[in-house]
């Protein structure tokens, strides 16, 4: 152990070993393997395509799994989608195929069904949206898949998912026992603390999706597709698309969807590696990424999602008094933490007002404000509006929401930057109780 001067009379312990109670190492090891577990045995990632090798499988998790370190309510707004998704699912089928279950809905919706067909150079996914439509159509039999098929097809180790939430209900119950017996907690387990709270969230939503499934069911469809194109009754379906032929029946982007999708494409721009998503190079798609944000209007699961988010941006924020190496470390703590609430509340509110009341009409506008052929500063920014590799009509952003959002983002990013540093470096110098360990025995009733 080693001692550090004290500031505002605050005494501080350097690097400590563990040979009695816990050490700086037993606290970083504890989080560290606690958020290890949160962002990667935790997250399930879409099915891969047919052609995929095992190695684009863990890419796809790499990747799922540095969008939870990035932020975890980010994932928590995925699972949001796709359970939404799969509950909407099962009410279409409820009627005449009740045995469409959830699992079902989020297999589809995971890239899980694929469809084949006499003039498609490959299967293409469709999701439970498209499914419900060509069965309904008679275009394919109803996907003859019961729950244990899914269930096989379900790599995931059911003993990693127990041992990832022992872990979490653990660190949750420890922490909450140190704060009651007024045991210092450090940032680090903090940070790891608010992983933990989305993540049991997280899970909650994707309870019933299957995790880690290798490959897809391959549909066979009675018809050439286009002749579905031609039956159609909505006119979009002639025209060009995008990701699959079947756009016409689904395509619907949420301006979450559209948000991650642009900042994906200015990675893209500017040559980095994707980091966060792997982006699909065949056309027709023949898989469907991971971190898609689908739409969700589910007033409950909304506000329920709300509360664990401003859940996890309070965390931070109860080291508001604690103890720091420096001043200046504790105000920038101040700041980063009371901005994560701030961006949770606000920039989650501006986006979804521009989501309900403002997106839908700018685009319904938009085809008589903006001529065929735009020049000088209305050309820049078309161009801004979209980055996208082959200029998808449906990607458009309007510029009040983008570039206020953008401004939200990179803050965000900032801080998220400085919590992590700070929760390594902080490390250099606690108070002596951050080493005391539980008394468990005070919670045990006396006789």
């Amino acid at each position: 152990m080693s001692s550090v001067p004290a500031q505002h009379g605050t005494e501080f312990w350097g690097w400590t070993s563990s040979p009695d109670g816990r050490g700086t190492w037993d606290i970083l090891i504890s989080c560290l393997v606690t958020t290890f577990l949160c962002c990667w045995t935790a997250v399930y990632p879409n099915v891969p395509a047919i052609t995929d090798g095992r190695w684009n499988q863990l890419l796809e998790k790499i990747h799922l799994t540095n969008l939870g370190l990035l932020g975890p309510e980010f994932l928590l707004g995925v699972a949001m989608g796709q359970r939404e998704s799969a509950r909407s699912s099962v009410k279409q089928f409820s009627a005449t195929h009740p045995e469409w279950t959830l699992s079902h809905a989020f297999l589809a919706d995971m890239g899980g069904l694929v469809l084949a067909a006499s003039d498609l150079k490959h299967p293409i996914p469709i999701n439970a949206k498209q499914v419900f439509y060509l069965v309904q159509h008679g275009y394919i039999e109803f996907p003859n898949v019961s729950i244990v098929d899914i269930k096989d097809r379900n790599k995931a180790d059911g003993l990693a998912r127990l041992i990832t939430v022992g872990q979490a209900v653990w660190f949750v119950a420890n922490s909450i026992a140190r704060a009651v017996q007024g045991i210092h907690i450090t940032t680090i387990e903090l940070t790891t603390l608010s992983f933990v709270v989305v993540t049991l969230a997280t899970s909650y939503l994707w309870f019933h999706k299957p995790a880690d499934v290798s490959s897809p069911i391959i549909l066979r469809c009675k018809v050439p597709i286009s002749e579905i194109l031609q039956k159609a009754s909505d006119p979009t379906a002639r025209t060009k698309y995008y990701r699959t032929p079947l756009d016409f029946i689904s395509r619907d982007e949420y301006v979450f969807s559209l948000l991650w999708q642009y900042y994906n494409d200015i990675l893209r721009r500017f040559h980095i590696p994707p980091i966060f998503s792997r982006p699909v190079t065949a056309e027709p798609w023949d898989r469907i990424p991971s971190a898609v944000f689908l739409r969700h209007s589910n007033l409950l699961t909304e506000a329920l999602c709300g509360v664990v988010i401003l859940t996890y941006g309070a965390i931070f924020m109860t080291a508001w008094n604690a103890p720091f190496p420096t001043e200046a470390e504790r105000t920038v703590w101040r700041a980063a933490s009371m901005y994560g609430v701030v961006f949770c509340v606000f920039g989650g509110a501006y986006t979804w007002a521009w989501h309900v009341w403002f997106f839908a009409r700018w685009r319904r506008a938009r085809p008589l404000l903006v001529p065929d052929e735009p020049r000088g500063r209305r050309a820049f920014a078309d161009r801004l509006r979209n980055l996208s590799r082959d200029n998808d009509p449906h990607l458009d952003m309007p510029l009040a929401l983008l570039l206020p959002v953008t401004v939200f983002c990179v803050v965000h990013v900032v801080c998220r930057v400085f919590i992590f540093v700070e929760d390594i470096i902080g490390l250099r110098a606690l108070p002596p109780s951050a080493y005391e360990t539980v008394s468990w025995a005070r919670f045990m009733p006396h006789i």
